[in-house]
């Protein structure tokens, strides 16, 4: 891993370091937006000069692969000629500012984020499927411009995230599509917590009337309008809590941008995070292809046939020979998983199987698994496979499935005589009429 370095005003003139000490990166994303997070790249350099405060900082692997991108907030030099920092994502910035009291009247999602990050040296970027058809209703109060950000991305039911990306990227949930990790990516065994029962989620749906509010009168200004303010309580159960369950409900009362025409996607995005007991913390071999906020399913036991498929929330790498983050995984449900057997057949020696393989995998999952040479001995020939086709691949269904793979010689090694036949390779078949090769085989 390496950090590279460069004045905001001049991304080219940049200056790399690479021998990194105490690394610590444990970048971390809410799924529905209850809080907006600062995430934070701390390390010793070794340097002969102090670092400034202020530089854009990249956070790289050895090829080049952005990892997390900020500014450094913090320089200390060290003994040893080491210098500490700490770089921060850009969402720091949001709260040296405050924004001011604003009713939003079907303003674009977009255009809100954009105005709290207007004029704070931070950056945004959006995924466009996310936010297109978003737009903003409501009161936004007098708070830091993080604050806002919170309340307008919980509204329209988006989240932040600032790992692997260039800039701060709003994105939304999603929980259609999902990510395994196979079991040989898991060390150890994942550990699952149970949450308390969450009983019913609530929050306040809001409505505005502009006027002059008499005695006992809620209402809100923002210095030049005022608005009368109606809001009621809209809750919504949860189904499969059995009747020893403590009441224990979670509410949502301060963010004024709660109407009648988004109340229900947010009580229904709370009830899928919070209505979900299970947690699951593991340990995986992460070269930078599992990210906060997404979904993924993972094997539990490695005899067992139960999964369990989750957000990602948080990731606290460890870096050695090989990229190790813990990962928590919220919000899971139990998944089931079925057998892929696969059954490798000759088709020069019918009466052979060369081998069968067996996977777990979880219910729509689309599999791929790439077929490889094989090797067999038998009737004193050792024999290497070429697979016909490059990969089985397929959906898991909601039962056990198998496959069959052809596969043909490539080569033919007589134990007693040690000659070596290539009778096949790729797609050109040889015989051996048309040549023998000797080797040894080690």
């Amino acid at each position: 891993m390496k950090i590279v370095t460069y004045p905001i005003t001049d991304s080219t003139n940049t200056t790399e370091y690479d021998e990194l000490r105490d690394l610590r990166y444990s970048p971390t994303a809410d799924i529905i937006s209850n809080r907006v997070s600062v995430d934070e790249v701390e390390c010793d350099i070794k340097t002969t000069a102090l670092i400034d405060v202020g530089l854009c900082a990249e956070l790289q692997d050895d090829d080049g692969t952005l990892w997390f991108y900020g500014r450094i907030t913090w320089s200390e030099f060290k003994e040893e000629q080491m210098c500490h920092i700490i770089i921060s994502s850009e969402l720091t910035f949001l709260d040296r500012f405050e924004m001011p009291a604003k009713m939003y009247t079907g303003q674009t999602a977009k255009a809100a984020i954009q105005e709290c990050f207007a004029n704070t040296g931070a950056t945004v970027l959006f995924d466009e499927d996310a936010v297109s058809g978003k737009t903003v209703s409501g009161f936004g109060q007098e708070q830091s411009n993080r604050n806002r950000l919170q309340q307008i991305l919980f509204a329209c039911g988006l989240y932040i995230k600032s790992s692997f990306v260039q800039h701060p990227t709003v994105t939304i949930m999603d929980s259609q599509n999902f990510t395994w990790i196979d079991e040989k990516k898991v060390f150890w065994k994942p550990t699952p917590n149970q949450k308390e029962w969450v009983t019913a989620v609530n929050c306040f749906q809001y409505s505005f009337q502009q006027g002059t509010p008499q005695s006992g009168d809620e209402y809100v200004t923002d210095g030049t309008t005022t608005w009368i303010v109606t809001h009621q309580n809209v809750r919504l159960s949860n189904p499969t809590v059995p009747s020893i369950a403590a009441t224990n409900e979670v509410h949502v009362e301060d963010v004024m941008l709660i109407n009648a025409n988004n109340v229900s996607d947010i009580l229904s995005s709370m009830a899928l995070y919070y209505f979900q007991r299970l947690e699951v913390d593991l340990d995986v071999i992460n070269d930078g292809e599992y990210y906060v906020g997404n979904k993924y399913t993972i094997p539990m036991n490695v005899n067992d046939d139960t999964g369990a498929s989750g957000y990602c929330e948080s990731l606290e790498f460890k870096f050695g020979t090989h990229k190790r983050s813990r990962m928590k995984l919220g919000a899971c449900a139990t998944v089931p998983l079925h057998n892929l057997t696969i059954s490798y057949i000759s088709l020069d020696y019918p009466q052979i199987v060369i081998t069968k393989r067996t996977y777990k995998l979880p219910e729509g999952y689309d599999y791929s698994v790439s077929n490889p040479f094989l090797t067999l001995a038998w009737q004193g020939h050792e024999y290497v496979f070429r697979p016909t086709t490059a990969a089985v691949t397929g959906t898991m269904g909601v039962e056990d499935q198998t496959a069959t793979v052809n596969y043909r010689v490539a080569l033919d090694l007589d134990m007693d005589s040690r000659v070596l036949g290539i009778i096949s390779v790729d797609e050109v078949e040889r015989t051996e009429s048309s040549g023998e090769y000797e080797a040894e085989i080690e």
